[in-house]
């Protein structure tokens, strides 16, 4: 069991890696944030705009997350999860 504090606002979304090890959280803080389940740690973070991250999905291979926003963008990051 772990515990962060790393959004500095509220988590709004969760989403897991289809092999289970990694955890993508969504927040009012306009970062989407890639985590490794085993050790906690915080791999990525991924921001872009002026608007909270609402919604968050990973492809099954790990090479695209998506991010949907409070300005009714979405974006597609092309990174492959560590």
């Amino acid at each position: 069991l772990w515990q962060t504090t790393a959004h500095d606002a509220g988590v709004t979304a969760l989403t897991l890696s289809a092999d289970d090890r990694r955890l993508i959280s969504a927040g009012w803080d306009h970062a989407a944030r890639i985590w490794d389940l085993e050790s906690g740690a915080e791999l990525m973070s991924l921001t872009a705009g002026s608007s909270p991250v609402l919604a968050v999905a990973i492809t099954a291979d790990h090479r695209q997350i998506l991010t949907g926003h409070g300005d009714a963008s979405l974006i597609v990051w092309d990174a492959i999860v560590p």
